[in-house]
């Protein structure tokens, strides 16, 4: 990681660097509330800081967007800073991740569209019920997928479905979502939209750990069939 002076010197050098700068420093202190590592000026802290800097030095393309601290944070917290920062140039090198990133309108709504056919493929009652509350799948999945849904769960939680998240990115947050879904069926389907709105965020308010993993570890999404359905979506939003 550079030092501050490099820091600084390629702040005041770089306008585009000048405004990530800005947006990270706001970021900061909201990584990861409720594991104190990221308290002002300390070690997590400073990793932190250098990290999103390197991150967004390395990926203009997409430079500082919100989110990139929850990915960033907790890939500090259980690696040395090089391999975090390998991994996490790994993570954005996967396309739900970098168009979201770059918010891209187009794959967002394609994400969205793709997480409702699943639910209604899978959920056909539940889906049925959320159509006709008119419920907006493209919310859930883009946090889902922006803040890899650290907005949802706790941190304990949050490391055990990363680590099925990152053996396979893409239809890993699909399965997550799907498996929410899931197991909160019985739930959501007697709410009014607002209602569901807040369900889903806060699943665990509802539904027991272990029996969230356990639904999770029996959803499946076969590579052929996401392909087959990323790429139907992709021709008729074309």
């Amino acid at each position: 990681m550079f030092k501050d002076r490099a820091w600084k010197a390629l702040r005041d050098k770089d306008p585009e660097m000048k405004s990530h700068a800005d947006l990270i420093a706001k970021d900061l202190e909201r990584t990861l509330i409720s594991t104190k590592q990221f308290n002002y000026l300390s070690e997590g802290w400073k990793r932190l800081r250098d990290m999103l800097y390197a991150i967004s030095y390395a990926r203009p393309d997409i430079g500082y967007t919100q989110g990139l601290n929850f990915y960033a944070g907790l890939l500090i917290l259980n690696c040395k800073n090089v391999d975090a920062f390998n991994l996490l140039c790994y993570l954005l090198n996967i396309p739900i991740l970098s168009n979201c990133m770059m918010v891209d309108e187009k794959y967002m709504m394609i994400y969205g569209n793709m997480l409702e056919e699943l639910v209604n493929t899978q959920l056909q009652k539940l889906g049925k019920y959320l159509k006709s509350r008119k419920y907006n799948y493209l919310s859930y999945i883009f946090d889902g997928i922006v803040a890899l849904f650290m907005k949802n769960f706790p941190y304990e939680t949050e490391l055990k479905l990363v680590d099925r998240i990152i053996q396979d990115p893409e239809i890993g947050v699909f399965r997550i979502s799907l498996a929410v879904f899931k197991a909160l069926e019985s739930i959501l389907i007697t709410q009014r939209t607002e209602e569901i709105m807040m369900t889903v965020k806060s699943p665990l308010l509802y539904v027991g750990e272990e029996e969230l993993l356990e639904i999770l570890d029996k959803t499946v999404i076969e590579h052929k069939d996401y392909e087959r359905l990323r790429e139907k979506h992709i021709k008729v939003l074309n």
